[in-house]
Formats: structure tokens, C-alpha cells, sequence
């Protein structure tokens, strides 16, 4: 867990410390705030898939399922968010410490 979460904090913290918490706390609040819309878009295109939702285009008359193209948009999304936190994290093991 110690990777993902600090379990033991820096009894005196000083300006470097304090510094790398922030950042750890502005990467996780990046991470939820784009992350809970992502899973909600994912379960959304999940749902096109098993149900069988298709989309026609009146251009050419071919038909989709926007499912497959929203769960692999927001996989990729909620992967890019993943790796903003684990450098915010990053950033606060390398000036904290913890």
C-alpha cells in the first residue's frame, strides 16, 4: 500500500516536504476528478457493446458501435490520469521522503 499511499509521514516536516505533499494532493485530485467521469463513460460503453447498440452514418450508409471506440478512448484516459498521479506520488517520495 506504502506504494500507492504513504504510511508513515515525516514527523518534522519541512518546505521540500510540504512541497511534495501538495503536489501528491493536486495528482490525486487530477486523477479522481478525471477519473469518476472516465469509469462512468467506460460503464456506458460497455453497455453500447452488450446490448448491441449500433450507429448508422448518413454519409456512407456503414454502421458502428461507438461502444468499442468509448471504452477504448476512456481506457486510454483513465490510464494517462493513472500516470499523472503516480508522478505526483513520485514527486512526493523524492521530496518527502514518504
Amino acid at each position: 500500500m506504502r506504494f500507492f499511499w504513504p504510511t508513515k509521514l515525516n514527523e518534522t516536516p519541512g518546505v521540500l516536504t510540504r512541497f511534495g505533499r501538495v503536489l501528491h494532493w493536486i495528482a490525486t485530485a487530477i486523477f479522481v476528478a478525471a477519473g469518476v467521469p472516465l469509469l462512468v463513460w467506460m460503464g456506458i460503453g460497455a453497455y453500447q457493446i452488450l446490448t448491441g447498440y449500433r450507429e448508422y452514418s448518413s454519409y456512407d450508409g456503414s454502421e458502428s458501435n461507438p461502444g468499442l471506440t468509448i471504452l477504448g478512448t476512456c481506457a486510454a484516459l483513465l490510464g494517462l490520469a493513472l500516470l499523472v498521479y503516480m508522478f505526483g506520488r513520485a514527486l512526493r517520495y523524492i521530496f518527502s521522503g514518504e
